[in-house]
Protein backbone atom coordinates (compact mmCIF):
# COMPACT_ATOMS: atom_id res chain seq x y z
CA UNK A 1 0.00 0.00 0.00
CA UNK A 2 2.28 2.51 1.00
CA UNK A 3 4.57 1.35 -2.28
CA UNK A 4 1.87 2.77 -4.28
CA UNK A 5 1.35 5.79 -2.71
CA UNK A 6 5.24 6.58 -2.92
CA UNK A 7 5.27 5.58 -6.87
CA UNK A 8 2.21 7.98 -6.99
CA UNK A 9 4.21 10.80 -5.73
CA UNK A 10 7.39 9.77 -7.63
CA UNK A 11 5.02 10.68 -11.09
CA UNK A 12 3.28 13.80 -9.73
CA UNK A 13 5.46 17.05 -10.83
CA UNK A 14 7.91 18.29 -7.54
CA UNK A 15 5.75 21.14 -7.03
CA UNK A 16 2.51 19.60 -6.54
CA UNK A 17 3.73 17.21 -3.74
CA UNK A 18 4.99 20.38 -2.66
CA UNK A 19 1.60 21.95 -2.60
CA UNK A 20 0.06 19.33 -1.10
CA UNK A 21 2.03 18.69 1.58
CA UNK A 22 2.12 22.48 2.62
CA UNK A 23 -1.87 22.44 2.02
CA UNK A 24 -2.32 19.77 4.17
CA UNK A 25 0.64 20.65 6.99
CA UNK A 26 -1.19 24.16 7.02
CA UNK A 27 -4.73 22.65 7.45
CA UNK A 28 -3.30 20.31 10.44
CA UNK A 29 -2.64 23.02 11.81
CA UNK A 30 -5.42 25.74 11.81
CA UNK A 31 -7.79 23.23 12.78
CA UNK A 32 -5.67 21.64 15.93
CA UNK A 33 -7.14 23.84 19.01
CA UNK A 34 -5.87 23.76 22.47
CA UNK A 35 -8.62 21.80 24.92
CA UNK A 36 -11.48 24.08 26.73
CA UNK A 37 -9.70 25.27 30.15
CA UNK A 38 -11.91 24.49 32.75
CA UNK A 39 -12.00 27.41 35.43
CA UNK A 40 -14.11 30.19 36.44
CA UNK A 41 -15.82 32.83 33.61
CA UNK A 42 -15.33 36.47 34.08
CA UNK A 43 -13.71 38.89 32.74
CA UNK A 44 -10.01 37.48 33.91
CA UNK A 45 -10.10 34.91 35.77
CA UNK A 46 -6.51 34.84 36.94
CA UNK A 47 -6.28 38.09 38.89
CA UNK A 48 -6.36 37.34 42.77
CA UNK A 49 -8.84 35.62 44.38
CA UNK A 50 -7.33 34.90 47.74
CA UNK A 51 -5.05 36.65 50.60
CA UNK A 52 -2.98 34.20 52.71
CA UNK A 53 -1.15 35.25 55.46
CA UNK A 54 1.61 32.78 54.78
CA UNK A 55 3.54 30.58 57.50
CA UNK A 56 6.82 32.29 57.04
CA UNK A 57 5.53 35.46 59.40
CA UNK A 58 7.53 35.59 62.41
CA UNK A 59 8.18 38.42 65.13
CA UNK A 60 11.18 38.88 67.36
CA UNK A 61 12.49 40.75 70.04
CA UNK A 62 15.57 43.27 68.73
CA UNK A 63 16.15 44.86 71.74
CA UNK A 64 13.82 48.36 71.59
CA UNK A 65 11.36 46.96 69.35
CA UNK A 66 9.60 43.95 68.51
CA UNK A 67 10.21 43.45 64.55
CA UNK A 68 7.41 41.58 62.81
CA UNK A 69 7.96 40.19 59.00
CA UNK A 70 4.87 39.86 57.11
CA UNK A 71 4.53 37.49 54.29
CA UNK A 72 1.35 37.20 52.22
CA UNK A 73 0.41 35.34 49.92
CA UNK A 74 -2.10 35.76 46.49
CA UNK A 75 -3.74 33.18 44.88
CA UNK A 76 -5.87 33.21 41.67
CA UNK A 77 -9.47 31.41 41.04
CA UNK A 78 -7.84 27.90 40.23
CA UNK A 79 -5.52 28.26 43.43
CA UNK A 80 -2.22 29.16 41.74
CA UNK A 81 0.19 31.78 42.99
CA UNK A 82 0.07 34.93 41.68
CA UNK A 83 0.64 38.99 42.07
CA UNK A 84 -2.01 40.76 43.24
CA UNK A 85 -2.88 44.87 42.62
CA UNK A 86 -4.70 47.24 44.73
CA UNK A 87 -4.01 48.85 48.73
CA UNK A 88 -2.64 46.31 50.70
CA UNK A 89 -3.32 47.44 54.34
CA UNK A 90 -1.39 45.77 57.31
CA UNK A 91 -2.18 46.13 60.87
CA UNK A 92 0.12 44.29 63.43
CA UNK A 93 -0.66 44.77 67.12
CA UNK A 94 0.30 43.63 70.16
CA UNK A 95 -1.01 42.86 73.49
CA UNK A 96 -1.06 46.65 75.39
CA UNK A 97 0.73 48.12 72.23
CA UNK A 98 -1.04 50.49 69.78
CA UNK A 99 -1.25 49.12 66.20
CA UNK A 100 0.90 50.02 63.97
CA UNK A 101 -0.27 50.18 60.49
CA UNK A 102 1.84 50.06 57.03
CA UNK A 103 0.11 50.98 53.49
CA UNK A 104 1.71 49.47 50.35
CA UNK A 105 -0.10 50.54 46.65
CA UNK A 106 0.53 47.18 45.08
CA UNK A 107 -0.90 48.99 41.78
CA UNK A 108 2.12 51.07 41.61
CA UNK A 109 4.73 48.75 39.36
CA UNK A 110 7.94 49.73 41.88
CA UNK A 111 6.33 49.43 45.14
CA UNK A 112 4.79 46.01 43.75
CA UNK A 113 8.21 45.02 42.13
CA UNK A 114 10.23 45.32 45.46
CA UNK A 115 7.56 44.14 48.00
CA UNK A 116 7.45 40.74 46.04
CA UNK A 117 9.82 37.97 46.69
CA UNK A 118 10.65 35.68 43.81
CA UNK A 119 11.73 32.81 45.72
CA UNK A 120 8.72 32.53 48.09
CA UNK A 121 6.37 33.70 45.71
CA UNK A 122 4.62 36.42 48.58
CA UNK A 123 4.65 39.73 49.28
CA UNK A 124 7.19 41.07 52.49
CA UNK A 125 7.10 43.36 54.66
CA UNK A 126 8.70 44.45 58.08
CA UNK A 127 6.48 46.17 60.83
CA UNK A 128 8.00 47.10 64.33
CA UNK A 129 6.11 47.80 66.77
CA UNK A 130 6.70 48.64 71.04
CA UNK A 131 8.54 45.99 72.28
CA UNK A 132 6.46 43.54 73.92
CA UNK A 133 7.90 40.65 76.09
CA UNK A 134 8.92 37.28 74.16
CA UNK A 135 5.99 34.57 75.72
CA UNK A 136 3.39 37.41 74.04
CA UNK A 137 1.13 37.15 70.79
CA UNK A 138 1.40 39.38 67.71
CA UNK A 139 -1.69 39.95 65.88
CA UNK A 140 -1.41 40.31 62.01
CA UNK A 141 -4.44 41.81 59.88
CA UNK A 142 -3.56 42.25 56.19
CA UNK A 143 -6.31 43.66 54.17
CA UNK A 144 -6.30 44.15 49.95
CA UNK A 145 -8.61 46.59 48.66
CA UNK A 146 -9.23 46.74 44.87
CA UNK A 147 -12.38 48.51 43.54
CA UNK A 148 -14.72 46.73 44.74
CA UNK A 149 -13.56 43.67 45.93
CA UNK A 150 -11.73 42.83 48.86
CA UNK A 151 -9.77 39.98 50.73
CA UNK A 152 -8.40 39.62 54.33
CA UNK A 153 -6.57 37.40 56.41
CA UNK A 154 -5.33 37.35 60.19
CA UNK A 155 -3.06 35.34 61.83
CA UNK A 156 -1.74 35.17 65.56
CA UNK A 157 2.50 34.57 66.22
CA UNK A 158 4.40 34.42 69.35
CA UNK A 159 7.70 36.60 69.49
CA UNK A 160 10.95 34.74 70.06
CA UNK A 161 14.31 35.99 70.79
CA UNK A 162 16.73 36.89 68.58
CA UNK A 163 19.57 34.15 67.69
Amino acid sequence: MIGAILSMLRSLPKRSIWTALSTCTISCLLSCTPPARMGPQGPWPYTEAHLRMHSLCYARDVGEVTEVVVHIEFTDSDGDLCKATGQLRVLVSGPGTPGVERLLDLSDKTANHDAFQRATSTYRMTVSIPRVSTDAVVTIEAKLVDGERSLSDQRRISVRTQT
